[in-house]
């Protein structure tokens, strides 16, 4: 993935993840505050982009299924 396809997917979920945030702390919902928190953090650090897409699914999908 090149540097500007990377720093797309990366505010975009970024920006997902910051939605998360705010409303795991305004709801008292650890699971979607870490989710949030995750989905801020790894698009920087994971440059695969199937690993990336996976991770994220994942994290977009566990506050739906989860209830902490």
């Amino acid at each position: 993935m090149d540097g500007a396809t990377q720093l797309l997917v990366a505010m975009i979920l970024g920006s997902f993840g910051a939605g998360y945030f705010v409303y795991g702390r305004s709801q008292k919902r650890v699971v979607a505050t870490v989710a949030g928190l995750a989905l801020m953090v790894v698009p920087g650090f994971i440059g695969n982009p199937i690993g990336l897409a996976l991770l994220s699914l994942v994290l977009l999908i566990a506050p739906w299924f989860v209830r902490l």
